[in-house]
């Protein structure tokens, strides 16, 4: 049982407010302790603590200095960088007792270059009470730091007010925020144990405490959630473990029941910077404000048009259209495929080329284009495609010596839900080259390998050959919100263009080219190209390269393959082990046990982390595959 009590400002009352708690605290017969993580200035809180509520146990800072400045000040003059995984580390040795944290100056005080009180406050995991002053003024700075800690997801369990009475401030903070002032702290000459001791009681009667710190009803979202939700590639007839996920940062997630799991899949390949990043999350607050969604048909928006001059500049491309995600993309680029050709009359072209092992989504066209084996209930309802095995460039030409093909779509360099298996840049140009002469289109599926995943920002910079449609999503927003593109060159996009309505191309989605999503994609892309995400991507890739040339080296007798591309790292184990064979996967499990996230596609176990990931995390991630390789069914054995 534990609560954070954050203020507007330094000086502001929280350490009488913390006193205050912890001496009601006792009244009522529970432990009372404090923790103030970080401390600056020679006065410390603490002392004042000890002399004004002695029964309580005290939790040493953190991080002391003796300066009164800011922490990210201290720091630097003291040559230092403050971690909050310290902190947490602290706080989870604490005894058991009932606790009050108490923060530093304001939400936003910065504790490290990156990091503020608001970081600090979501790293324990704990609601807020929020001493604010009753100066007059000093409304604004009370509305804002409320703001703050909502946009955050903090809970607020109430406003103590401190200083001379204001009649009408309680009514005016409730009009605003419908947040309650729960105490209000009068003006005092002296501060002692005395003064405390006979406060207390009447500030923070016996029920309010009650309510303040009783421990959180269980959720239990694993039950609740069986009772009505069908989630996605699950049989529900069978043991299917869920995680409760209460909130995320970087590459965490924090459960429900307090662990930690290292998200080294990047949550399906769509989390490219960590969660919950703060630079997209103020973006997107910004963006809400400004304009959440308008229909795409008719009317246009900055975000949309910035975003579309983002990615087609420097290319061949020269127009965006845009959907809500990846499957919704393969759709509109086979749509666009198929009506390219019939509008310039050559209707005989009703049949797509796809690579065998790919797999493009679970839309009707997305789903025809897919070999991978979780369609199989749904072909006969599909269109006609033909399929080539990577790398068999005679068995192309084969298929298309009767071309009757509107487009060959294919995953450059990389098949990811096929098991991450490499395709050669060779073979692709000149497949890409046939395409070209026969007057086939080509679309790239770059919903997985786009934003640097294989080492460019695009894996199609590896060909020589461009493509005539290229579709993103999955990483366009950073994993925050579900968007897509569909990328195409002047000759598609001018092949629509007539005086005859029956010749646009239509289609649309009703959160086309939504404003918050393409925000976010903006902020994304920034992100991508600053020096700091450069060279940590750089890290990750060289940590990848030579931890899976560890695994071949180490473990040839027991996998098939190990393989690396980017940031992109997969074992091909030597074993059969499908996704039919083996739900929920085994291995996945066992690695979750050590508080790692991996979905193995099959008998490939890989990671995609999110460029976040300190040099430490991956190491550890790849500890776990490492770990696992031997608990495998050896074919030999």
């Amino acid at each position: 049982m534990a609560i954070f009590v954050t203020g507007t400002d330094t000086g502001i009352g929280k350490t009488l407010t913390c006193s205050l708690l912890l001496t009601a605290l006792k009244k009522i017969g529970k432990h009372p302790a404090y923790f103030k993580p970080v401390q600056t200035g020679e006065e410390t809180d603490q002392s004042t603590i000890a002399k004004c509520s002695p029964s309580a146990f005290l939790l040493d800072s953190t991080y002391s200095f003796p300066e009164p400045a800011a922490p990210s000040r201290c720091l630097r003059k003291h040559g230092q960088t403050l971690d909050l995984k310290k902190i947490q580390e602290d706080w989870n040795r604490r005894p058991s007792c009932t606790w009050v944290v108490e923060g530093i100056g304001g939400v936003l005080v910065p504790l490290n270059e990156k990091e503020t009180v608001v970081d600090l406050i979501k790293s324990l995991d704990l609601s807020t009470l929020v001493v604010a002053s009753t100066r007059l003024g000093t409304i604004n700075h009370t509305l804002l730091t409320l703001e703050v800690l909502q946009n955050q997801g903090i809970r607020i369990q109430g406003i103590i007010l401190s200083g001379p009475e204001d009649p009408g401030l309680q009514e005016t903070l409730w009009d605003f925020t419908k947040i309650p002032v729960i105490a209000h702290i009068p003006v005092l000459s002296q501060i002692n144990a005395d003064t405390i001791e006979a406060l207390a009681s009447s500030m923070f009667p016996k029920p309010l405490l009650q309510t303040l710190f009783s421990p959180e009803t269980s959720k239990n979202l694993s039950e609740r959630d069986a009772q009505v939700l069908w989630h996605p590639f699950a049989q529900h007839g069978l043991p299917y473990p869920l995680l409760p996920v209460m909130h995320a940062r970087g590459g965490e997630l924090h459960l429900e029941d307090k662990s930690i799991i290292l998200d080294a899949i990047s949550s399906w390949w769509v989390n490219l910077h960590g969660h919950s990043h703060p630079q997209i999350a103020k973006a997107l607050s910004r963006q809400c404000h400004t304009l959440e969604h308008v229909l795409f048909a008719g009317f246009t928006h900055e975000p949309a048009v910035e975003l579309a001059e983002t990615l087609t500049k420097n290319s061949h491309f020269s127009r965006v259209f845009y959907a809500d995600n990846g499957s919704t993309a393969v759709e509109c680029a086979l749509k666009m495929a198929y009506q390219y050709h019939r509008n310039q009359g050559d209707f005989h072209r009703k049949k797509f080329l796809a690579l065998k092992n790919s797999y493009h989504g679970d839309t009707f066209g997305a789903m025809a284009v897919g070999s991978t084996p979780y369609h199989w209930h749904f072909k006969d309802l599909c269109a006609e495609v033909d399929f080539v095995e990577p790398e068999d460039e005679e068995g192309f030409l084969k298929y298309t010596q009767e071309n009757r093909y509107a487009a060959f779509i294919f995953e450059p360099l990389v098949q990811a839900a096929g098991g991450m298996r490499l395709i050669s840049a060779a073979f692709l140009n000149r497949i890409l080259m046939h395409c070209r002469k026969l007057g086939i289109l080509t679309i790239a599926d770059e919903i997985f390998t786009g934003f640097f995943r294989t080492g460019k920002c695009f894996a199609t910079e590896y060909l020589s050959i461009p493509s005539n449609i290229l579709c993103l999503s999955k990483g366009l927003t950073g994993g925050f919100l579900p968007l897509s593109a569909i990328l195409v060159s002047k000759s598609i996009f001018d092949a629509f263009c007539s005086d005859k309505m029956e010749d646009a191309f239509l289609h649309g989605h009703s959160y086309t080219a939504n404003p918050l999503a393409c925000t976010s994609s903006l902020i994304s892309w920034k992100l991508l190209h600053e020096e700091a995400s450069i060279k940590r991507r750089k890290k990750l890739e060289e940590i990848t390269k030579e931890r899976i040339h560890r695994i071949q080296n180490h473990f040839a007798s027991r996998i098939q393959e190990a393989r690396s591309l980017g940031t992109i790292g997969a074992v091909e184990l030597d074993e059969r082990r499908t996704y039919f064979t083996d739900p929920p996967s085994v291995l996945s499990q066992k690695a979750l046990a050590q508080g790692v996230l991996l979905r193995p596609l099959g008998n490939v176990l890989y990671t995609v982390p999110p460029y976040c990931f300190s040099d430490e995390q991956l190491h550890r991630v790849y500890d776990v595959i490492e770990s696992l390789i031997p608990q495998v069914t050896h074919k030999g054995s």
